[in-house]
C-alpha cells in the first residue's frame, strides 16, 4: 500500500530543458500533469527538447492532441528514482 506522501509525489511532474535522460538540464517542477501540460509549447515535445519524470521516479511520455501537449502514459525505468533525485540536486546546487 502506498503512503500519503507517495501518493502526492505521484502527481508532481519535473521536466527535464535537456534531450538526454542522464544530463542534468534546467528543470521546472509542476504539482501535477495540467499544470505541466498547459506550460509546455507544442513544438517543445514535437522536437523532443527534454524529458519529464514524476515525483516518484516514473519517465512521464509527452504527446500531442489536438495540438496540446497531454501525458501519454507513464513508464517504469531502472534508475528513475535516482534520476529524479539528481535533477533536483543539480538545481539545488545551481542556486
Amino acid at each position: 500500500m502506498s503512503s500519503p506522501n507517495e501518493n502526492w509525489l505521484e502527481d508532481v511532474i519535473v521536466i527535464n530543458e535537456s534531450r538526454d535522460r542522464s544530463a542534468a538540464g534546467d528543470i521546472s517542477v509542476f504539482r501535477n500533469g495540467g499544470d505541466a501540460c498547459g506550460y509546455l509549447e507544442p513544438w517543445w515535445v514535437k522536437d523532443k527538447e527534454g524529458v519529464a519524470i514524476n515525483g516518484i521516479g516514473l519517465h512521464v511520455v509527452l504527446g500531442m492532441r489536438d495540438n496540446s501537449v497531454v501525458i501519454d502514459r507513464y513508464e517504469k525505468i531502472t534508475d528513475g528514482p535516482q534520476t529524479l533525485h539528481h535533477r533536483l540536486r543539480a538545481e539545488a546546487e545551481d542556486r
